[in-house]
C-alpha cells in the first residue's frame, strides 16, 4: 500500500471520471436534440414536398400523356370513317393517308427522342404504331381493300421494326408496346376463320420472339405483360376455334415451354418469375385437363414437375419456386394417375415424406413445410372424404397407414430437430 494514499481517494477519482463522463453525454445529447429536431421536421416536409412534386409530375407528364394519345387514336379513326363515309376519299387512298400519318408520328416522336424528351416521343411512337395498325386492320376488315395476308404481313413487319427499334433504344416500353401489336395480330384477323392453325404457329413465333428480346435486355415487365396478352389471346382463338383443342395441344405446350424457358433465364429477377412461372404453368395444366383423359393428364403434370426439378437444380436462389411448382405438379398428377380415392390420398402421404426427409437432408424448409402441408391436406381428405366411401377392412387399413406415417414422420422431425436444430 502506497503511503500516504488513503482508499477514500481512489473512490473520489472515480466519481469525478464518471461525473465528467456523464456530463459529456449529456452535452452530446443536447446537441443531438437541438440538430435533429428541425432536421427531422425538414426532412419530413421536404420529403412530403418531394412526394406532391413526383405525383403532380407523374399526372402531367404521362397521365395527360396517355390520355392524349387515346384521344388522339380515336378521332384518327373517326377521322378516316367520316372521310369514307362521306366519299371525300376513296378506301385506298384513305388508307394510304392513314398510312402516311402513322409514319409520320413515329418520324416525328423519333426526332424528340434524340433531342432528349423520351417519355413524350416514345409516346407519339406508340400513337403512330397503334395508328398503323389500325389502318391494316381497317383495310382487311372494314374496307377490303386487301386481303387477310397482305395485312398479316403489314403487321408483321410493324411488329419486327418496332421490336428491333426498341432493343436498339433500350426502351422496354416501346418493346412492350411492339409484342402487345405481335400478339393482338390474330385478334386482329379473327374473322379470317380455318386459320387459327397457322394463327398459332405464328403466336409461337411471337412468343419466342419476345422471350430472347426479354432475356437479351433483362426486360421482366416485358415478360410478364406478353405472357397475359398471349393467355388472353390463345384463350380467345381457342374458343373459336374449329380444329379441337388437341389439334392446338403442341402449340399450346410449345409456348409454356418458352415462357417457362424465359423465366429460368431471368431467374435472377425474382418478380418475373413469381408472376409468370406459377400462372403459365397453371394455365398450361388447366388446357391440359380440358384436353386430354385423367390418364394423359396426370403424365403431362408429372413430366412437366420433372422438368421445372432440373430447372430448380440450376435456379439459384429461385430454387425454391421452381421447386414449389413442381411439386404442385406431382400433388395433381398423383389423383389423375390414381383417381381421388383414397389411394391418392396414400400417395399424397408418401410424398409428402418423402419431402421430409430431402428437407432435412438437404436443410431446405420450404421441403419440409411443403411436406407438413400435404400431410395436413392428406389428413383433412381421408377424414372427411375417403371414410365414408370405404368398406370396414379399408377403413382400418387406411387408417392404420396414416397413423404410422404420421407418427413415423414425426419421430423423424424430433430427431433431425433436436440434433440439427433449426434451419
Amino acid at each position: 500500500m502506497d503511503v500516504g494514499r488513503t482508499p477514500g481517494d481512489g473512490e473520489s477519482r472515480r466519481l469525478q471520471q464518471l461525473e465528467a463522463e456523464v456530463h459529456d453525454l449529456s452535452r452530446r445529447l443536447d446537441r443531438l436534440e437541438k440538430l435533429s429536431a428541425p432536421g427531422s421536421a425538414a426532412v419530413g416536409r421536404e420529403a412530403q414536398q418531394s412526394r406532391r412534386a413526383a405525383f403532380e409530375a407523374r399526372v402531367g407528364s404521362q397521365y395527360l400523356n396517355r390520355a392524349g394519345i387515346i384521344a388522339l387514336l380515336i378521332g384518327i379513326a373517326f377521322a378516316v370513317h367520316w372521310a369514307f363515309s362521306n366519299n371525300l376519299l376513296g378506301a385506298a387512298a384513305v388508307l394510304a393517308l392513314g398510312l402516311t400519318g402513322g409514319l409520320a408520328i413515329i418520324f416525328v416522336g423519333q426526332r424528340f427522342i434524340r433531342r432528349g424528351y423520351s417519355a413524350f416521343g416514345l409516346s407519339l411512337e406508340a400513337l403512330g404504331i397503334a395508328a398503323l395498325y389500325v389502318v391494316l386492320w381497317a383495310g382487311f376488315e372494314v374496307y377490303r381493300v386487301f386481303g387477310a395476308a397482305v395485312a398479316f404481313a403489314g403487321m408483321v413487319a410493324i411488329t419486327a421494326a418496332t421490336a428491333a427499334s426498341a432493343i436498339a433504344q433500350r426502351s422496354e416500353l416501346l418493346a412492350i408496346f411492339a409484342f402487345l401489336g405481335g400478339f393482338a395480330t390474330p385478334l386482329l384477323l379473327a374473322a379470317d376463320h380455318g386459320r387459327e392453325f397457322a394463327l398459332l404457329i405464328y403466336l409461337l413465333v411471337v412468343t419466342c420472339g419476345m422471350a430472347l428480346t426479354a432475356a437479351y435486355r433483362r426486360w421482366s415487365n416485358l415478360l410478364i405483360v406478353s405472357f397475359y396478352a398471349c393467355v388472353a389471346v390463345t384463350t380467345a382463338s381457342l374458343i373459336s376455334s374449329t380444329q379441337g383443342l388437341a389439334t392446338d395441344l403442341p402449340l399450346v405446350t410449345a409456348c409454356y415451354v418458352v415462357f417457362a424457358a424465359a423465366t429460368f433465364l431471368l431467374r435472377e429477377n425474382r418478380r418475373a418469375v413469381a408472376a409468370v412461372l406459377p400462372a403459365a404453368t397453371a394455365a398450361y395444366l388447366e388446357f391440359v385437363a380440358l384436353t386430354l383423359s385423367p390418364t394423359e393428364t396426370g403424365l403431362v403434370e408429372t413430366a412437366a414437375g420433372v422438368a421445372l426439378l432440373l430447372m430448380a437444380a440450376r435456379a439459384g436462389a429461385r430454387m425454391a419456386l421452381y421447386a414449389s411448382v413442381a411439386i404442385g405438379c406431382f400433388v395433381f398428377a398423383l389423383p389423375a394417375l390414381l383417381g381421388w380415392q383414397w389411394p391418392s390420398s396414400l400417395a399424397w402421404i408418401a410424398l409428402s415424406v418423402v419431402l421430409m426427409l430431402i428437407g432435412f437432408r438437404r436443410a431446405l424448409p420450404f421441403l419440409r413445410w411443403s411436406g407438413l402441408a400435404l400431410i395436413a391436406i392428406a389428413t383433412l381428405k381421408i377424414f372427411i372424404f375417403d371414410l365414408a366411401r370405404l368398406a370396414a377392412i379399408n377403413r382400418v387399413l387406411a387408417l392404420t397407414l396414416l397413423g404410422v406415417a404420421l407418427l413415423a414422420m414425426s419421430f423423424v422431425y424430433q430427431r433431425n430437430w433436436l440434433r440439427q436444430g433449426p434451419r
